[in-house]
């Protein structure tokens, strides 16, 4: 008995890592065990007994005493695997929370730090955003470009991808499925996919708002040429991509839908053609390769400034902030590889969710790091001279403005520290 209830568990274990339609109930239906053990165990779903049975018997526990089986976490985890496995969505819910509230398992919510943490990356972007902007208005005027309506363009999405993510904590994402009803935990997978949307809009909008700055300030050579061809591949890898997302069933709605079981009717015949992981995987290698060579792409030419190798730095490390989001993305993909599929899906998208929030609005700030470096050396360069201003005042000059500030010394500037000029403000050189 012991060697066939291992056996079952662990057959169980290696099948219930594949992605199964939670809406499928024929290939269950055969695996039935009609044995009565006493206490919980007996009013599990019958769909999954053969299973859950197997693992109480590993355990060696009297299904009589709670005080034994549930300590043992993998008594929780192979009943989720076995529910998962062999039954349908609404016997998944019933009976992990039937196993649940017998063994007075703490309730977990991770929605308010979710929800704080999404907050404040959100409003790093926004405020970043508002910085760019103001060098555009005068005193400093500099003038508007195609990356700065795209970075306009980017507001509304990022906002809509917000307000989604928010709606989605609202719904119950940050709690266990088997801890709300069914009709929330469909709001949450509708919420995410929408939220996958977004991330696949901006991570590309972003790409190609740093590849319209590139073309504003290299206006010929090879960074300008290879800068069209970027702009080219990143806004057909958006497109598929998010149409890939979008129509992973069709009708598009069974994607939510199926997680409410037969409560609703639901679709006689979908289609679910996508493979999710492979999407997944495809498009994040594919984004830390783009986002690497974007961040590469205008070193070399930087590196011909012909300015003091303080100003070379310091116009180095602006754009190489990108390597921040690369790092990010690296980081999200190992995410994803550690993510099984799970009915779960309230509490398994948790990090999932969170890190593509990170990755998003940091994209956001990153595309704005060269005219917020440009408006911090203003600001440094008014409020920082007390010694001019001192010298002004003692021969009856006033103070200098903002906008004086901003232009002194234009006229007698090298052809070198004008260059590095430009690449701040985002002029064609």
């Amino acid at each position: 008995m012991q060697l066939l209830a291992l056996a079952i568990a662990l057959a169980t274990s290696i099948c219930g890592v594949q992605a199964q339609n939670p809406g499928d109930n024929d290939f269950r239906q055969r695996w039935f065990l009609n044995v009565t053990v006493g206490g919980v165990f007996d009013e599990i779903p019958q769909c999954a007994k053969a299973c859950t049975l197997g693992y109480l018997e590993m355990t060696g526990c009297n299904p009589l005493d709670p005080s034994c089986f549930c300590p043992i976490p993998d008594i929780a985890q192979g009943l989720d695997t076995c529910l998962a496995w062999f039954c349908p969505v609404l016997g998944y819910y019933d009976g992990l929370y039937l196993y649940h509230s017998t063994c007075n398992s703490p309730i977990r919510n991770q929605a308010a730090p979710l929800s704080n943490d999404v907050i404040a990356v959100a409003s790093i972007a926004f405020v970043a955003l508002i910085l760019r902007f103001i060098t555009r208005l005068p005193p400093l005027s500099v003038e508007w470009g195609i990356d700065d309506w795209l970075a306009a363009a980017l507001v509304p999405v990022a906002g809509a991808y917000l307000a989604v993510i928010l709606l989605a904590i609202d719904s119950g994402l940050g709690q266990d499925a088997w801890m709300l009803k069914p009709q929330k935990v469909a709001d949450v997978v509708k919420y995410y996919t929408f939220q996958e949307l977004g991330y696949v809009t901006i991570t590309f909008m972003t790409k190609i708002t740093v590849l319209a700055f590139y073309l504003r300030v290299f206006s010929i050579g090879r960074v300008h040429q290879l800068s069209y061809l970027f702009i080219g591949i990143c806004t057909c890898l958006l497109i598929s991509i998010f149409l890939a997302h979008l129509l992973q069933c069709l009708p598009i709605s069974f994607l939510w839908q199926q997680w409410q079981g037969t409560l609703i009717p639901q679709p006689k015949n979908p289609i679910c053609s996508v493979q999710r992981n492979n999407l997944n995987y495809a498009f994040n290698i594919t984004n830390v390769i783009m986002d690497g060579i974007i961040t590469v792409l205008p070193i070399p030419r930087l590196l011909q400034l012909k300015v003091t190798w303080q100003r070379k730095l310091g116009v180095l490390l602006v754009f190489c902030v990108g390597f921040l989001i690369t790092g990010i993305s690296v980081t999200r993909i190992a995410i994803l590889m550690q993510s099984d599929f799970s009915y779960n899906r309230s509490w398994s998208n948790i990090p999932v969710v969170k890190w593509s929030a990170i990755e998003a609005f940091l994209s956001i700030a990153v595309t704005c790091f060269p005219p917020i470096h440009y408006l911090a050396k203003r600001i440094i360069a008014l409020w920082y001279k007390p010694d001019d201003d001192a010298t002004q005042q003692r021969h009856g000059g006033s103070k200098q403005t903002f906008a004086s500030s901003s232009n002194a010394g234009n006229s007698y500037r090298g052809k070198g520290l004008a260059a590095y000029e430009n690449i701040e403000i985002g002029e064609r050189r």
